[in-house]
């Protein structure tokens, strides 16, 4: 795969907030079938960080567009911040997909479970 088509495949994934439910779907299946999955060629091994609590993306998101904010710098709002995250969790709920990942070796190769405050609380093979 050469560096342009990688480039080309990843603004894909990020760049399709704005559209419908339907288009959305189709271009995600399209996607994941067949211009995602080959980047997994490129993967030598997958280790996942997984925090306790899946809702704490959400917190260190706000927490950190804050810290943009608070040091003169452009920021979302927590509602922008809760939209963008949300919108992601539609395509890849952790409730959905991470149980079946974290418990296969076939998919990841190492599980590092992070607490609140970021630090390892477990780290262990499928």
């Amino acid at each position: 795969m050469t560096e342009k088509l990688l480039i080309n495949i990843l603004t894909l994934i990020v760049q399709d907030e704005h559209l419908s439910k339907f288009d959305y779907a189709y271009l995600k299946q399209d996607l994941l079938k067949n211009r995602y999955l080959p980047l997994w060629a490129y993967l030598d091994s997958l280790i996942i960080i997984k925090p306790e609590d899946y809702n704490y993306c959400l917190q260190w998101r706000i927490e950190a567009e804050h810290k943009l904010i608070g040091a003169g710098k452009t920021g979302m709002s927590d509602q922008e911040i809760t939209r963008f995250v949300e919108y992601f969790w539609k395509a890849l709920h952790p409730e959905l997909f991470m149980p079946r990942m974290i418990s296969d070796r076939a998919f990841v190769d190492l599980v590092i479970e992070i607490s609140r405050s970021h630090l390892p609380v477990r780290i262990y093979r499928p």
